[in-house]
């Protein structure tokens, strides 16, 4: 998720176009039951005890404890209950016109933000008006939701940035997701969606353009044989070479040494 949906979200709170309507708590109980029911608002679900697997839209979520996940309106939800104990969340409902889905870890601040969520559904259960104080406890939310963000985008980061080392160190050695995967002890899914997410290239993509750039700085700087280039930037097969490197650059290897 991009650090400016959560940050769109907070500014649009601030300036009255996200008006929030109610915060209820809510409870299923029956392990394995579904629920599936189209929304006609937009929610920011937490997830307080149990456990779930939700379906909106094409977008599946494991919802347990320590998360925010951001349902827009006019969503397919489906509900699948995981855990034995009762699945217990609370929303709040709001009207917000732009359709967005994502999650957000929160577990750094969770018992703050349960908090919150509890004096927000006090003050909504007492049925009188307590705008200010709604207005406080759900900037301090917001605030609260940024911070968490702020932090997992700069974990992110440092797992992409380990890749960009690794692959950089070692491009000349065969290298695949798996290898990727392993080495920051992630799912080989969230590699690539967290890697094209700053990058905005899958990692393999990423590599295969690091090696092209070192094989062009080899064919115009040394009179290495155009095979043997191959090999120092991880591809053995002289043929497979050459034509992956004219398919991204436009032009042969052993055309590109004769401009030298």
């Amino acid at each position: 998720m991009n650090n400016s949906l959560i940050g769109k979200l907070s500014r649009s709170y601030y300036s009255n176009h996200l008006i929030v309507h109610n915060v209820a708590r809510f409870e299923i109980k029956q392990e394995g039951k579904i629920h599936e029911y189209k929304t006609i608002t937009s929610a920011f679900m937490f997830p307080i005890k149990g456990e779930a697997k939700i379906h909106v839209d094409q977008n599946e979520f494991h919802c347990t404890p320590g998360k925010m996940i951001y349902i827009p309106f006019a969503s397919h939800l489906k509900f699948t209950i995981l855990s034995k104990e009762p699945y217990k969340y609370i929303n709040i409902f709001h009207q917000y016109l732009e359709r967005m889905n994502f999650e957000i870890d929160i577990s750094k601040h969770s018992s703050e933000v349960f908090q919150l969520l509890f004096d927000l559904v006090e003050l909504s259960n007492n049925g009188q008006n307590h705008q200010f104080q709604n207005n406080e406890l759900l900037k301090k939310l917001f605030s609260f939701l940024e911070n968490c963000h702020s932090s997992i985008k700069s974990y992110e980061n440092t797992i992409v940035n380990k890749i960009i080392e690794y692959l950089k160190q070692h491009y000349d050695e065969p290298i695949d997701l798996r290898t990727l995967a392993k080495l920051v002890n992630k799912k080989e899914t969230q590699v690539s969606y967290l890697f094209k997410k700053f990058t905005n290239k899958c990692p393999i993509e990423y590599l295969i353009d690091y090696r092209i750039e070192k094989a062009t700085e080899l064919i115009q700087t040394t009179d290495l044989l155009i095979s043997d280039i191959g090999k120092m930037v991880g591809y053995q097969d002289p043929f497979y070479f050459s034509r992956l490197y004219k398919k991204r650059t436009g032009i042969a290897p052993a055309s590109l040494r004769k401009r030298k």
